[in-house]
């Protein structure tokens, strides 16, 4: 009968999936290196990005925080206001007042401006013609206001409030005014107004303490500024940045990444007042907020190479091991046929060890077959019966 020959064996399936002929197979330690990087890198990329979703979460929750600053502060300003409106109030009651004495009134003006905490004090007929002010002796000559948005809405409403900043007539510095009504005979007569430049609310910012490098500012109701932790010569009076302002126009409270006027990139958050419409702008350098982001990125990149050069490492010293274990049974393969008792020192694992058993309890039995066929071709030889079949 005739025997076909045996077809080649198949590649192994991961071979034939990677379409790599078995003269191309990979090396042992080959295998073992991808397989390090295969279970590295994706851990690594989880961490990443689990760290990037807890940063962003952590950018929230600062982004609320710092809304949380600005409407604390707004709330400070508020209540400075409404200090400024009680002591007025209650200046507005005297009776010189009512009887027209307003050079008498001038010397009490004077002896309030303490408690009122102003710059000055001055008085305002409906016609928007200032009558006195704590700044000259009485008498002097007064002018107008240029701007009588202010007296406009406190004769309209009859209720205090609080002007945006201007220029003063009297001293040419930009000042803002609170006012409250003077009520004569049932029928609003005055407008006693205190004005203040941006000093107080420089104090204000100072005691709220907050981080140097943070840009703060407080601004009036137009979204120009009044107070700002740096360079406030430069930028008084001016409006916010152009994001900023865009948004504090539409929304009364919020927060987004802008520039600031300097030119710092920050988280900014924001609140207004409903009251007053002055606002107040919290701005975070984002230099700040992605300091701890790179700085851990860069550990976890470090710790990713650490852990891809060990595990490379090892995987080449195991390699080794594994790759001398099973070459180091080639050669005694090989000298089984030659009938060569073998001599093979024990290997490093299990595997290679029951290999290298199973060799020489083959090249034991291959020495046996053929001292066997010796013998029965002796027997044969001398005419005898043979032994074996």
């Amino acid at each position: 009968m005739a025997f076909s020959p045996q077809p080649p064996s198949a590649a192994p399936l991961p071979h034939r999936w990677l379409r790599i002929s078995t003269k191309g197979a990979p090396s042992i330690r080959a295998t073992l290196a991808l397989l390090v990087v295969v279970c590295v890198l994706p851990i690594s990329l989880v961490a990443g990005l689990l760290f990037l979703n807890y940063y962003e979460r952590e950018q929230i929750q600062l982004s609320k925080s710092a809304i949380n600053r600005a409407q604390s502060l707004v709330l400070s300003v508020d209540r400075e206001f409404a200090a400024a409106q009680s002591a007025l109030l209650a200046l507005s009651t005297s009776h010189r007042l009512a009887t027209g004495d307003l050079e008498g009134f001038h010397r009490r003006a004077l002896e309030a401006l303490a408690n009122v905490r102003a710059d000055s004090i001055l008085v305002l007929d409906r016609s928007g013609q200032i009558l006195l002010s704590t700044r000259v002796p009485y008498g002097d000559s007064l002018p107008k206001v240029a701007d009588a948005k202010l007296l406009e809405r406190i004769l309209e409403t009859g209720k205090p409030g609080v002007s945006d900043l201007f220029v003063g007539p009297i001293t040419n510095q930009r000042i803002f005014t609170v006012g409250v009504p003077v009520r004569v005979d049932d029928s609003i007569a005055y407008s006693l107004n205190a004005t203040y430049t941006h000093q107080p609310f420089m104090a204000l910012l100072k005691a709220n303490a907050f981080p140097e490098t943070w840009r703060v500012a407080i601004t009036d109701g137009n979204n120009r500024i009044v107070a700002r932790s740096h360079e406030i010569e430069k930028f008084l009076g001016k409006p916010v940045a152009p994001a900023l302002l865009a948004r504090m126009q539409t929304s009364g409270e919020g927060s987004l990444e802008s520039v600031t006027l300097d030119g710092v990139p920050v988280l900014t958050a924001y609140s207004r007042s409903p009251t007053s419409h002055w606002g107040v702008a919290v701005g975070i350098p984002k230099a700040e907020l992605t300091a701890g982001l790179r700085q851990t990125l860069l550990r976890l990149v470090l710790a990713t190479l650490g852990a891809l050069g060990l595990g490379l490492w090892l995987a080449w010293f195991v390699g080794g091991r594994v790759a001398r274990s099973i070459t180091a049974l080639a050669q005694p393969a090989v000298d089984m046929v030659s009938g060569v008792p073998l001599d093979i020192p024990l290997l490093h694992f299990k595997e290679a060890n029951a290999m290298r058993q199973a060799l020489l309890d083959a090249s034991d039995s291959l020495r046996k077959s053929r001292v066997y066929r010796i013998l029965c071709k002796r027997t044969i030889h001398r005419r005898r019966k043979p032994a074996c079949r």
